[in-house]
């Protein structure tokens, strides 16, 4: 890719007013719940962070909505998002060496509002992005950027997650924390149930088959029994919320 390739190669779906990202498909735009979340995201200095490699390095990931059903069954509620590297033959900006993250259309409701927790939603863009930011440094080749990169790619299964829960729970924490003052500062109301230990909890959404999280429940079970509670309490928040 060049920054001189102009909506790599693809105006039909995508802008690019400046070459050095793709911004959101018209999906994403079109939703205006969603989209208020991304830029919103787009000023939270711990996705900047995150995001650097595709933002100032003229590489491109792709952010869209669609459904990611189980079986044919809505999985918003559970199943926020996921990431689709270069290689993966559903990615259909894969041939042009981009990632693609996508936001599940099943966390709107049916008249199209996004009544799930904001911060939320934000907590599995950044998750995602994380798992972008690694995909594009495998993708060049860059393998000693990361802590633990090589030693958990070896491993296999699931490695990314397992160098997620041991080097990146608290950069969710912290983003987390983060856009939650900005949705005060836009005069939202942030749910009484984000305290510390839901921070924590949320960090280890989508981690619990992981080692570090193995080694929680030997060291402090109850504590590990308590974040699982609080993860079963935010998905039927987020069943309810869409349902509703």
């Amino acid at each position: 890719m060049s920054p001189y390739n102009y909506t790599a190669g693809n105006p039909v779906k995508y802008i690019d007013p400046d070459g050095r990202k793709v911004i959101p498909t018209n999906a994403l735009k079109a939703n205006k719940d969603l989209y208020k979340l991304f830029l919103m995201a787009q000023q939270n200095s711990v996705y900047k962070k995150v995001f650097r490699y595709f933002i100032n390095d003229y590489n491109h990931v792709y952010i869209h909505v669609a459904q990611l059903k189980r079986n044919g069954k809505p999985t918003g509620f559970v199943n926020t998002a996921r990431t689709e590297p270069w290689g993966h033959p559903k990615n259909p900006v894969g041939k042009y060496d981009i990632h693609r993250i996508i936001l599940n259309a099943d966390l709107l409701s049916d008249d199209g509002k996004l009544n799930v927790d904001k911060t939320f939603v934000f907590r599995a863009l950044l998750h995602e992005g994380i798992h972008a930011m690694i995909f594009e440094r495998m993708k060049e080749g860059i393998l000693f950027d990361f802590p633990g990169h090589v030693d958990y790619r070896s491993r296999g299964g699931e490695w990314q997650h397992n160098q997620m829960a041991a080097f990146y729970r608290d950069v969710l924490i912290k983003g987390m924390k983060e856009f939650d003052d900005q949705l005060r500062a836009h005069g939202e109301n942030v749910p009484d149930y984000h305290t510390e230990e839901w921070y924590e909890a949320m960090s280890w959404y989508g981690l619990m088959r992981t080692e570090a999280w193995e080694d929680l429940k030997k060291e402090n079970p109850k504590k590990a029994q308590r974040i699982k509670k609080l993860i079963f309490e935010q998905i039927k928040r987020n069943k309810e919320a869409i349902q509703n």
